[in-house]
C-alpha cells in the first residue's frame, strides 16, 4: 500500500526518509517539482544531511527564500543586523538556518538553478590562515586587506550559482563587526552585562590599541582565544541583540553581511 502525505509541516519532513520526499517549488508562472534523491552528494553527506534535519533544519524544504549560517551567534544576530538596516527576514519570508558549524555541504547541495530554486545566502567565515615554521597561524586582516579564504570556504564558492551565493568577510564574524569603529563600543557593553570585569580590561587594552585592525584584533582574542575561559559566542550574541534592541545601541552590519541579506531578500 502506498501512502502520499502533502503538507507544508516541517515535522513530517524531519522523519521522512530523504529519498521519499518531493518538494514542490513556486517558479513564479508554474509549480515546479525536486526530488532531493537526485541530488548528488559527496562522500557522507546524505547520511549527514539525514542526521540534521530536525524540525527546525526540515523547514528548509518549504522555504521561499534561505539563509544559512553557521552557528547560534549568526541565528540571533543576523535579522537584527538587517532590521538596523531597514530589512527584516520575516518579512521577505526568508528562513533563517543554522548548519552548526561547515556543514554547508550537506545542504548546499539542495539548492539552485537545477535543485529547488530559490534565492539562497550562504554566510560564512574566511578563516584565513598562514604556516609559520610548519604551523598553521591565523590571520587578522585589515577591513579591505585581500582575503585568501580556507579551502572550505573555496569549495563553498565554487559551488554558486545564480541562486546560491556564499558571503564571507575578513575572518570571522565577530572580528569583522569589531573592525567597524561604530560597533566596537556597543560589543564592550554587552560583554560588560556578562563578564563585566574582563570587559573592563579589555576596554582599556582597546583603546590602548592604535587602528582599527589592532583594535579588532585585540577584541576579538580578548573574547574568543583567551589562555582560558573563553567567552560563549553563543551567549555574547544574546548580550548584543539585547543591547541593540533594549537599549537602541547602535551597529552597523560588515558589507558582507548586508550583501548576503540584500541577495536573499531581492
Amino acid at each position: 500500500m502506498q501512502v502520499f502525505v502533502t503538507s507544508h509541516s516541517p515535522n513530517f519532513a524531519s522523519i521522512a526518509d530523504l529519498n521519499s520526499i518531493v518538494c514542490l517549488v513556486d517558479a513564479g508562472t508554474k509549480a515546479t517539482a525536486f526530488h532531493p534523491r537526485s541530488v548528488t552528494f559527496g562522500k557522507g553527506k546524505r547520511e549527514k544531511l539525514a542526521r540534521y534535519l530536525d524540525v527546525t533544519r526540515a523547514e528548509l524544504f518549504f522555504a521561499r527564500r534561505a539563509l544559512f549560517v553557521e552557528g547560534a551567534a549568526e541565528l540571533l544576530l543576523v535579522n537584527v543586523l538587517a532590521q538596523c538596516h531597514g530589512l527584516d527576514l520575516r518579512d521577505h519570508g526568508v528562513s533563517l538556518i543554522s548548519v552548526e558549524g561547515l556543514n554547508f555541504d550537506s545542504f548546499m547541495p539542495l539548492f539552485g538553478e537545477k535543485a529547488i530554486a530559490i534565492p539562497v545566502s550562504v554566510i560564512t567565515d574566511a578563516d584565513p590562515s598562514t604556516k609559520v615554521d610548519g604551523k598553521t597561524v591565523p590571520l587578522y586582516p585589515a577591513a579591505g586587506d585581500a582575503v585568501d579564504p580556507s579551502d572550505t570556504a573555496k569549495s563553498m564558492l565554487a559551488a554558486q550559482d545564480s541562486l546560491v551565493k556564499v558571503f564571507h568577510g575578513q575572518k570571522t564574524f565577530e572580528y569583522d563587526l569589531a573592525l567597524i569603529t561604530m560597533n566596537r563600543p556597543t560589543m564592550l557593553a554587552a560583554l560588560k552585562d556578562i563578564h563585566p570585569q574582563v570587559a573592563v580590561t579589555l576596554e582599556l587594552e582597546v583603546n590602548e590599541a592604535v587602528g582599527d585592525q589592532a583594535k579588532a584584533k585585540t577584541l576579538f582574542r580578548g573574547m574568543f582565544e583567551r589562555d582560558s575561559g573563553n567567552v560563549s559566542k553563543g551567549r555574547f550574541a544574546q548580550a548584543l541583540a539585547a543591547q541593540i534592541r533594549d537599549e537602541k545601541l547602535k551597529i552597523e552590519a560588515p558589507a558582507y553581511i548586508l550583501d548576503a541579506i540584500k541577495h536573499v531578500c531581492q
